[in-house]
């Protein structure tokens, strides 16, 4: 069958080189030419535009980085819609938010064509290893007459529902994968910071009942010398999906109390490309922050503010500018808490001084009493313990978190 692709980055090109293994005759596109030649040379045909590799095939996938690149190579006069011919179909493997993918699905209708969102589960490992999983949603009728290539790319294949559903679910999968992999990192730096080695920690994690497929294959690359020159899904692209899965959810009206804990990622993402470290494997990235002090990611003290909503949404979604308002390691004690602590110290002071003066006056006009109140036994007693609580904040103060 003459199979298009648009879009030959890391994944791409694993998909083409299976493609090809089974016997399609593929087209390819890609932004920039140099990541065409070596498919090239085993067999792909090069197109000079997206509108090219449509008109010259009945299937074209694609899988890029975000949605306004999907509208880049989808739409236009160059682009797939152009030139797929009347009976093609279309399936777009990336992972962008499900609005923008039924908005494009949309367009594709209305000149008779028909979209499909096709995403893909795993990387360039488990693709060459032939254990990738592929979600589809969309009509029914197009994705049975596609299947048999989808099982060419992964023999896991699930029909998920109408269109825009599987980019859905796969936004849900890449949730669970990223909390779990930092949940990983967690542990792997608590055993180490009680004195077990990195090495049996990671052994004793891949062979426990917390063992999982992407645990098997990832966990070990936080083990030196195991990582792999090429970073497999890096600290940017981990993020945007972070960020479309957290925007999903208040879409959807998801639980507030299933938010809390998701939400401690972007910080760690935003704090990897404001230090640098954005190609970096993604799940290298705990360890990174324990790295030194040994002392688990969840007791560091960083910036917690939220960025505004306007800067959540995968479009418009900027790691650099998230990474300057997020992405930086406070001290142990900012200036922000001595302030916030100094005025709590004098605000109980005042209240504590007022009380005191207030039964003093009370007493001296009933006669001079010698007899205590309870105002005023609680006022000298806070006088009494004032200093020992001024030295439990003082002590624990770098361990308040901002608010």
């Amino acid at each position: 069958m003459n199979v298009g692709f648009v879009g030959l980055g890391a994944m791409g090109s694993g998909i083409v080189g299976r493609l090809m293994a089974a016997g399609h005759v593929v087209t390819g596109w890609n932004r920039s030419k140099p990541k065409t030649e070596p498919l090239a040379a085993c067999g792909m045909r090069v197109a000079p535009t997206p509108r090219a590799v449509a008109a010259a095939s009945e299937i074209v996938f694609s899988i890029v980085t975000d949605a306004p690149a999907v509208k880049a190579i989808a739409l236009g006069s160059d682009g797939i819609i152009a030139g797929l011919k009347p009976g093609g179909i279309y399936a777009d493997m990336s992972t962008i938010a499900p609005d923008a993918s039924r908005a494009i699905s949309a367009e594709f209708a209305t000149q008779g064509l028909v979209m499909l969102d096709a995403p893909i589960s795993g990387s360039p490992v488990t693709l060459a290893q032939g254990s990738a999983a592929l979600m589809v949603g969309g009509d029914r009728g197009a994705f049975e007459r596609i299947e048999p290539v989808l099982r060419a790319i992964g023999p896991k294949v699930t029909y998920v529902g109408s269109s825009g559903l599987a980019v859905q679910m796969k936004i849900a999968v890449n949730l669970l994968l990223m909390v779990e992999v930092i949940a990983f990192g967690e542990a792997v730096a608590l055993a180490e910071k009680g004195g077990i080695t990195r090495e049996i920690a990671v052994d004793a994690i891949l062979k426990s009942v917390a063992a999982s497929p992407v645990l098997a294959y990832r966990g070990p690359f936080i083990l030196d010398g195991k990582m792999p020159a090429t970073p497999l899904a890096d600290v940017t692209l981990q993020q945007k999906d972070m960020l479309l899965a957290l925007e999903l959810g208040r879409n959807l009206g998801s639980p507030e109390r299933l938010r809390p804990g998701p939400a401690q990622p972007p910080k760690l993402f935003a704090m990897a490309n404001g230090q640098a470290h954005r190609q970096r494997h993604a799940n290298r990235r705990s360890l990174l922050w324990a790295k030194g002090a040994r002392t688990p990611i969840s007791h560091m003290n960083v910036v917690s503010r939220k960025p505004r909503r306007s800067q959540i949404g995968a479009d418009s979604f900027s790691a650099e500018r998230t990474g300057q308002r997020i992405g930086s390691v406070r001290p142990r004690q900012t200036n922000r808490q001595k302030r916030n602590t100094g005025r709590e110290m004098a605000e109980s002071d005042r209240e504590a001084g007022q009380a005191k003066s207030q039964t003093k006056a009370s007493l001296s006009r009933r006669g001079g009493k010698r007899r205590k109140n309870v105002s005023y036994q609680r006022a000298e007693r806070a006088d009494r313990h004032a200093p020992q609580a001024q030295g439990r904040l003082g002590r624990h103060a770098g361990a308040i978190p901002n608010r």
